[in-house]
């Protein structure tokens, strides 16, 4: 079963029961991971960090290079679970239920 299949069967699922799916970032800035560092300790060694928005052409003729100048301001991390992200999430969602 392909994945969109599978996607939709869950959803239909979900719907009839009055639930609805949460959507949550794949790239996470480190400052959230650095909230969380007992948590993510275990696996922060297997984490892929972004860097960089841009490539260009080798001006030597390599191929691709990284665009020196396309540096973020700061790093994305790629998430590798949802533990972090669903944290501050449901914490912001909270706070304004609350108010």
């Amino acid at each position: 079963m392909q994945f969109g299949k599978i996607h939709d069967a869950l959803n239909k699922m979900f719907n009839e029961t009055g639930q609805t799916n949460a959507y949550f970032r794949f790239f996470i800035p480190k400052s959230f991971f650095s909230r969380e560092v007992h948590h993510v300790e275990g696996f922060a060694k297997e984490c892929a960090v972004i860097t960089h928005y841009r490539l260009k052409n080798d001006p030597n003729g390599g191929g691709v290079v990284v665009d020196s100048e396309a540096k973020l301001e700061e790093e994305l991390i790629v998430r590798p679970t949802s533990e972090t992200i669903i944290r501050d999430t449901y914490k912001n969602r909270m706070v304004r239920l609350c108010r």
